[in-house]
């Protein structure tokens, strides 16, 4: 009984959120994605350090973050288009004010 409610507390609980986070992004080089600075927006920082990571200090599961992407036409081959995007983030923090069961 126990386990099942840690397990329904954690999917009811509303303020969780992460911390130290990094956003990936790569795609086929027919993509583009603009410069941070122009057109984005949400929580993040470009990582000065290397290219197409995104640092994102905190965010919670209705943290949104947009990019605007560039399709080149002359750059497409024949096949699949293909963006892909990572997240990764080093801790998960839960606050004492969720819902109690």
């Amino acid at each position: 009984r126990i386990r099942l409610t840690e397990s329904l507390r954690r999917v009811v609980c509303s303020n969780r959120y992460a911390t130290g986070g990094l956003l990936k992004l790569r795609s086929t080089a027919c993509i583009h994605f603009s410069s941070i600075s122009e057109s984005c927006s949400g929580p993040v920082a470009s990582d000065e350090q290397f290219g197409g990571i995104y640092r994102v200090g905190a965010c919670h599961p209705e943290t949104t973050v947009g990019f605007d992407m560039q399709y080149n036409h002359q750059e497409a081959q024949e096949g699949a288009i293909c963006v892909q995007v990572a997240y990764s983030y080093e801790t998960i923090v839960e606050s004492d004010d969720c819902v109690s069961l």
